[in-house]
């Protein structure tokens, strides 16, 4: 099942072995970290293990799927934040955007509700397949952490390669938020399309929640 998910043809061999040598180099650099992207990715291979049961509960809820998306995807944010935040609460860690759960929630949550809802959009109009949806997360971390650096002028071009390299392992996170309810409500998606990633870049558009925060920040 992983073997096939990971090592299907050549891109994904290639995009695995980027995964696993920042993910390496992330363990022994920063641990916590990595400690906490693990935790994510073990997570959703969880849900993909306890689909079927999981399936069967879900369908009882009598929402629409991209409502039932949008709550599982965000559930996943909430959890992968408590995750870290716990981490960091045991160790002294500093991998929480704040040391307060719940501001730490009011910062990072906004781009994730709507990254997610977003995706929603993207994938229920076209079809990337679970291991796309997978890099998918990647890319939107990227992108992520790239505004994140302009709006405080921390950029770089050392900094662009390190949250390019690390972009791998973070699909490994995202992954909670948008593979997992990928997996569990697939069987509900229309068939559309094979997508492009034009299109697939529609959730970093999410980023724009945080317009009004940069731009006070500049102002402060």
């Amino acid at each position: 099942m992983l073997k096939e998910f990971f090592f299907k043809n050549n891109k994904r061999v290639l995009f695995t072995l980027w995964l696993a040598v920042s993910f390496l180099l992330w363990l022994s650099s920063t641990p916590f970290v990595a400690i906490g992207v693990f935790v994510s990715g073990l997570t959703t291979l969880v849900v993909y293990l306890l689909q079927k049961p999981l399936r069967v509960y879900f369908d009882k809820i009598k929402i629409g799927t991209g409502a039932k998306f949008i709550l599982l995807g965000s559930l996943g944010a909430l959890w992968v934040e408590t995750e870290f935040w716990i981490i960091h609460a045991l160790t002294g860690a500093q991998i929480v955007a704040n040391t307060n759960l719940l501001a730490d929630y009011a910062v990072t949550m906004p781009w994730y509700v709507a990254m997610v809802a977003l995706f929603w959009l993207v994938v229920s109009r076209r079809s990337y397949g679970a291991f796309g949806v997978f890099v998918l997360g990647g890319v939107y971390s990227f992108f992520a952490e790239a505004v994140r650096a302009l709006a405080f002028g921390e950029i770089s071009l050392e900094l662009f390669f390190v949250i390019l390299l690390f972009a791998a392992p973070h699909a490994l996170s995202y992954s909670a938020m948008l593979l997992a309810p990928y997996l569990l409500l697939r069987d509900e998606l229309p068939k559309v399309e094979k997508g492009g990633i034009l299109f697939a870049l529609i959730p970093v558009l999410g980023l724009l929640v945080y317009v009004p925060v940069f731009l006070l920040a500049s102002l402060g």
